[in-house]
């Protein structure tokens, strides 16, 4: 019975709820740490600006070249 368990427990399926990186997956996992927290917190905040940015670039430039 002690074999059967702990060989269930060390297997790929057991793992599934951990919080570890998958293939083709976007964003950071959770944070560990309080730096890593900072890390990611800072990592929105110029995500959120540079979208922004992006977005008034395109439509300023849509709006130039519309009138030719």
């Amino acid at each position: 019975m002690f074999l059967f368990l702990s060989t269930n427990f060390f297997t790929a399926s057991s793992f599934v709820c951990l919080d570890a990186a998958e293939p083709w997956q976007f964003g950071f996992q959770s944070a560990a740490t309080p730096i890593m927290e900072g890390i990611i917190n800072f990592h929105n905040h110029i995500m959120f600006f540079s979208n922004w940015r992006w977005g008034f670039c395109f439509l300023v430039t849509f709006s130039l070249f519309s009138f030719f």
